[in-house]
């Protein structure tokens, strides 16, 4: 089995959102209240990397489950080159964004390691995408707004399916944001 580093790193960024976002209680204390969600910040101070960390919130909307925390990181293995200019050398590179989540249901903590496939890489956005069994989903990491963003679209076909049954058609955008605003949204 072939272990790579942003794996291992993934693994452990899931690991430490859990631990700093939903803490470990003290004796006595209720365990299922959420005190802190993580902060929102963007970063690509590294070449060939970009990311954020945050919560995530829907746009226009009631939050769907306002107690979560994403960690979100991007690697481009060849720097700050852009993927238009690596595969115009013809190579056709494999870019990944990491995506640690964790969520809190009805009082369950539940965690979520996803992978999407880097679509663009450019010094203006990094934009990535996940096809899911009723839904793909596009992040944009706007490296100019420092903002990262998702659009989940049904797939064509997907309200025939099941396990897709109900699901709305409509798009469903939502960003990340600081976790404080979430919890304190009078702040």
């Amino acid at each position: 089995m072939k272990f790579d580093l942003p794996s291992i790193s993934a693994g452990f960024v899931l690991g430490a959102v859990l631990v700093l976002v939903f803490g470990t209680p003290n004796e006595g204390e209720n365990k299922n209240v959420v005190k802190q969600l993580p902060v929102y910040y963007f970063s690509e101070r590294i070449p060939g990397f970009a990311g954020g960390s945050g919560t995530w919130v829907l746009k226009g909307e009631e939050i769907a489950n306002k107690y979560n925390a994403a960690n979100i990181n991007c690697f481009n293995h060849y720097g700050e080159t852009s993927l238009e200019e690596i595969r115009n050398r013809g190579i056709e590179p494999e870019m990944y964004c990491y995506i640690a989540q964790a969520d809190i249901f009805d009082g369950s903590l539940s965690a979520d390691l996803s992978l999407f496939t880097i679509t663009e890489w450019n010094e203006k956005r990094v934009v990535a995408e996940s096809v899911g069994l009723c839904r793909k989903v596009t992040m944009t990491l706007d490296r100019e707004s420092k903002t990262i963003t998702q659009l989940a679209t049904l797939l064509a076909g997907a309200s025939d399916v099941d396990f897709c049954e109900g699901l709305s058609s409509d798009p469903i955008q939502s960003f990340l944001t600081d976790g404080d605003r979430v919890i304190n949204p009078s702040n």
